[in-house]
């Protein structure tokens, strides 16, 4: 068997690796800008994983003839567990002390979430964009990379064994064999979940990034590396050291190349895969080209060692620090975070992950170990569950629960008729739904359609007070995040994929239809924001679809946004919520609503601008007793409400008789 540079058995290169892997993670996350691709250290971790575990499951079938599940898993459990569940717990504290009730509640079922290593899912389920920051952001966010791999802890063993048993079924002499049909077996893995990941990016990009399938072959590709590279009988330290340093390379161009809007995981997250994976198979070399001494440099050590309880330490410091602070941290506040999730990480290695690791607990029986581990998860889902009692409690007796309409606790689900159901295609769904809302179609003096995302559904209520009024039936046709636009001329990376197909599936539906007299329809600057195209192809879809055909169409702009944590600020604020948690007129109008502009002044549509009822030299979150907004986006139906007669005036009267 080759030696290893080593010490204390630890390769020094893979700590190495590790310590690039977290600062890169850290430093985008309290400085997102000093390193734009700093997510991608969450790929090297994986690769690691997928390199580091399956070399033990490996040298243990091939010692043993088999796995030892309940060793394995009780080993893992020591490793992980003592560490998170102690920042959980911390975690809840700190938020219970100093966060608002309102935003706590939103994410504190989380806790068990990350308790239970199924974040990611519970993310993926509400559609949650980790690198945007509406300020809403769970403290147990950083969660997910850990549920993915423990759910890859939980199942890759359970893979190893079948792949031995079929081994052992179609070879006489399955140890000869068996490295073939696990290699074959890593590349089919591989192979299966790369294709996964670069079909889901396009498709539903938050949910690939959640999902432990879409992140399968970053483990796999590690573990292919660990059973098919045999360092113990090849010359591992006499490897070429470019191997090394051309990982290197992969990894820091990833880090430039990569930012916060590039699609990911997809085939991109191939550059840093692939980094990592050279820098593991070159490490070994004794080369004098390698960086020894940088290996061996106590502070890079110091980051290997401690990489994990710093991951773990580092996210809910910095999400409970504007509420400690009473302001958003700048960047020298940063440093010290960044010191303390340091302080911490070596604290709670020192003097919790290593005892339990390495102490008596060790020394149980592995199925008793389980249990405990089982016991100590289940302490955390009773101190969630107790969490949300206590911050629940405080939020409805808050002055903003008492005096404000909608009350505080139910303003994010003040939502408009339609809204739930099946009357609206999601941002994802590929199929192509309609409504006929308003009064029946037999007794309508007027067709209206009403056309567009869910900012257009935000008006339901107020157009179907109109419609009984004057005796229309209306026809709801709407897609989540998919605003009507020219499929032709569909701008590049706008809103799904599947929004180009939706508006073409749209446009052989009025083909079919008898036409209607008036449209109406509103669309999220969010959504199209930033896309030079998307005014011009949204006017191109109006033309074609409506003007050329003499159909008038009701276009509202876009409404402007609140601030970051508005409800939060309402909740911190109370009587003083108007003034205190306003923002500039220019800041609530953006991002820029450009296909408002785009067709404006187009003979045929009826303009409808509303930003004065919002805003005056400033947009404030509460107005006359009423909350505006039920999220960073969309107002509440309270107010949509009141904004009826302001509709009404903009209807023509030919459709008011």
């Amino acid at each position: 068997m080759t030696s290893k540079p080593s010490e204390s058995g630890v390769r020094l290169d893979i700590q190495a690796l590790r310590a690039i892997a977290i600062i890169t993670v850290v430093v985008f996350h309290i400085w997102v800008y000093a390193l734009p691709g700093g997510f991608i250290g969450v790929d090297i971790f994986f690769v690691i994983s997928g390199y580091l575990i399956t070399g033990q499951l490996w040298r243990e079938v091939v010692k043993n003839g088999k796995i030892a599940f309940n060793n394995f898993w009780a080993r893992r459990a020591r490793r992980l567990l003592p560490a998170s569940l102690l920042v959980i717990f911390s975690s809840l504290v700190l938020c219970l002390i100093f966060m608002p009730a309102s935003l706590f509640l939103k994410f504190v079922n989380d806790g068990s979430a990350a308790a239970f290593y199924v974040q990611n899912w519970a993310l993926a389920a509400r559609a949650t964009d980790y690198l945007q920051n509406d300020g809403t952001q769970s403290v147990f966010q950083h969660f997910w990379s850990l549920s993915v791999e423990e759910q890859y802890y939980v199942f890759w063993p359970l893979i190893m064994a079948v792949t031995l048993l079929i081994a052992r079924v179609f070879f006489k002499r399955f140890k000869n064999h068996l490295r073939i049909t696990v290699v074959v077996m890593l590349a089919l893995m591989t192979a299966v979940s790369l294709w996964y990941s670069i079909t889901l990016t396009k498709a539903e990009p938050e949910l690939a990034y959640f999902s432990t399938f879409t992140r399968a072959w970053e483990f796999s590709a590690g573990a292919l590396l660990a059973v098919a590279a045999r360092p113990d009988r090849g010359p591992a330290q006499r490897r070429n050291p470019l191997w090394f340093w051309l990982g290197l390379a992969f990894v820091v161009a990833a880090l430039i190349r990569f930012n916060t809007t590039t699609p990911f995981p997809s085939y991109r997250a191939v550059l840093p895969v692939a980094g990592a994976l050279l820098m593991l198979y070159g490490g070994e070399s004794l080369s004098r080209f390698m960086p020894r001494v940088a290996f061996k440099f106590k502070p890079i050590k110091f980051l290997g060692d401690t990489s994990y309880s710093l991951y773990l330490w580092h996210w809910p410091l910095l999400i409970v620090a504007p509420w400690v602070l009473k302001r958003d941290p700048n960047w020298i506040d940063g440093f010290g975070i960044l010191a303390l999730a340091l302080t911490l990480g070596w604290l709670s290695k020192r003097f919790v992950e290593d005892p339990i690791r390495f102490g008596k607990l060790a020394t149980f029986k592995n199925r008793n170990q389980l249990i405990f581990a089982g016991i100590s998860m289940a302490l955390i889902f009773g101190m969630t569950s107790a969490s949300a009692a206590v911050a629940n409690n405080k939020l409805l007796s808050g002055w903003a629960s008492q005096n404000l309409t909608p009350s505080l606790p139910v303003a994010a689900k003040d939502t408009p008729p339609h809204e739930l159901g099946e009357c609206h295609a999601t941002p994802t769904s590929t199929a192509f739904t309609h409504c006929e809302i308003g009064v029946l179609e037999t007794q309508a003096k007027h067709h209206v359609l009403l056309v567009g995302d869910s900012h257009t559904r935000q008006y339901t209520a107020p157009i179907v007070a109109l419609a009984r009024k004057y005796r229309w039936s209306i026809t709801l046709v709407s897609k989540s995040a998919c605003p009507i636009m020219d499929p032709d001329i569909f701008p590049r990376g706008l809103s799904y994929e599947s929004c180009p197909n939706w508006n073409r599936d749209f446009i052989k539906y009025l083909e079919g239809h008898k036409k209607f007299e008036l449209a109406i329809t509103s669309s999220s600057s969010f959504v199209t924001g930033g896309y030079p195209g998307a005014g011009a192809s949204f006017k191109s879809a109006i033309e074609k679809l409506f003007l050329n055909k003499g159909t008038p169409i009701l276009v509202i702009r876009d409404n402007p946004k609140p601030r970051k944590s508005y409800l939060a600020c309402i909740e911190s604020a109370g009587p003083t919520a108007a003034k205190d948690c306003q923002v500039s007129r220019d800041a609530g109008l953006k991002p820029h609503d450009g296909l408002y502009d785009a067709v404006k002044d187009s003979r045929g549509v009826i303009p409808a601008d509303f930003t004065d009822f919002y805003c005056s030299d400033v947009c404030s979150p509460v107005i006359n007793g009423m909350i505006v907004y039920r999220d960073n986006s969309h107002i509440t139906n309270t107010f949509a409400v009141t904004l009826q007669p302001a509709i009404d005036a903009l209807i023509p009267k030919e459709f008011k008789k």
